[in-house]
């Protein structure tokens, strides 16, 4: 089968255009030689970033119960090498360099009888991947973990993250368990290495530390300045400690029952300043 100029439209929302395609379906088997598709995505007022994306490789079809609608479906997607830009609103906005990104693994739904469970499978997204020029929203850790709640897949991740150029985390209200309402805007450092992610798209575990290069938080309608290892130094000087400054960072603390992930909390260690003036 041969696709070209062929428009998909997902859940009302932007069209895909597939620009070309190579499929051939054989023995339970779909080989797919490449997918092309192209979407446009605004950047700015007047300005677009087409966006292009390769798709190539193998979906399997080992087994299909029709009557108890039972599957099994052996999945080797890969995605070329390309540059996209995205923008989901209250999550991401910018661009992602893709280095490598696939799909791979069982794909599967499996009835048990017994006791009525239903045990399914999901391939796993590998990828590594660079942000630049991008801006991260980060909800309150409610909202968070109520919208992780959300996600009916869970998809397993395996991806390697790089920060480099003007990447930002902003929230607006982030609310933790003293305080809500409280407002950053960091500038992430540019990583030396990888920031690696797993677990599942509902509940990813980030297991490095994300450091900051520089920003501001809002307190209480109050604005602090984070303050870099040398000026914490002169700080601290004046209180007779010069051996604790630290780096601005975000980590982010996993909680589990048994084996299954709960929730997934950011944890913000930072040292900021600000100025008050008596009136």
């Amino acid at each position: 089968m041969n696709f070209k100029e062929t428009s998909l439209i997902l859940n009302n929302k932007k069209a895909f255009k597939i620009t070309s395609a190579n499929v051939s379906i054989k023995n339970n088997s779909i080989n797919i030689t490449n997918i092309n598709l192209n979407w446009i995505n605004p950047v700015k007022r007047g300005r677009y970033f087409n966006n292009k994306m390769q798709v190539y490789g193998n979906i399997f079809l080992q087994q299909l119960n029709l009557n108890s609608k039972e599957y099994m479906v052996n999945t080797t997607l890969t995605v070329n090498k390309t540059v996209l830009y995205l923008d989901q609103k209250d999550h991401f906005k910018g661009k992602v360099n893709i280095d490598r990104l696939a799909v791979k693994g069982l794909l599967s739904k499996k009835n048990i009888t017994e006791n009525s469970q239903i045990i399914r499978q999901y391939p796993t997204i590998y990828g590594d991947l660079l942000l630049n020029n991008s801006t991260v929203k980060v909800s309150s850790t409610k909202r968070l973990n109520k919208k992780l709640d959300n996600v009916t897949l869970p998809i397993p991740l395996q991806l390697k993250i790089n920060v480099g150029q003007n990447v930002f985390i902003n929230s607006k209200s982030l609310d933790t368990t003293v305080l809500s309402g409280i407002g950053i805007d960091f500038e992430l450092k540019e990583t030396q290495s990888p920031i690696y992610i797993s677990g599942t798209l509902s509940k990813p575990i980030v297991k490095d530390d994300i450091y900051i290069k520089e920003g501001v938080i809002s307190v209480v309608n109050r604005n602090f300045k984070l303050l870099t290892l040398s000026q914490q130094k002169k700080y601290l000087k004046t209180i007779g400690d010069i051996n604790t400054e630290v780096d601005n960072k975000v980590s982010f603390q996993i909680e589990k029952v048994g084996n299954e992930i709960i929730k997934v909390n950011p944890i913000i260690n930072i040292s900021a300043s600000t100025v008050i003036n008596n009136s």
